[in-house]
């Protein structure tokens, strides 16, 4: 049998547009914990943040159509993240 492995690419991680509420009761019905979740599930996490921290000049919003934060508010966000 032919073992195979996954690579999971995403920008938010596990189910990112839950309110916490939601997050709160979809734990409680499946008996999910946060640390099991975290760590059981991932056997790597890269956090990968944007060029607004350290490749300033390389950030750019014109002509994208999904990135819409200035430089400040792009390194805030980043910041937030790493915070997780």
């Amino acid at each position: 049998m032919m073992s195979s492995s996954i690579t999971r690419l995403t920008q938010r991680g596990f189910w990112p547009d839950l309110k916490p509420e939601e997050w709160i009761r979809m734990r409680e019905e499946y008996k999910w914990n946060n640390v099991e979740l975290r760590d059981g599930r991932y056997n790597q996490v890269i956090h990968m943040v944007s060029a607004a921290k350290g490749a300033e000049d390389f950030y750019d919003i014109k002509n994208h159509l999904t990135r819409h934060e200035g430089i400040d508010e792009a390194r805030q966000l980043d910041d937030l993240t790493a915070q997780v």
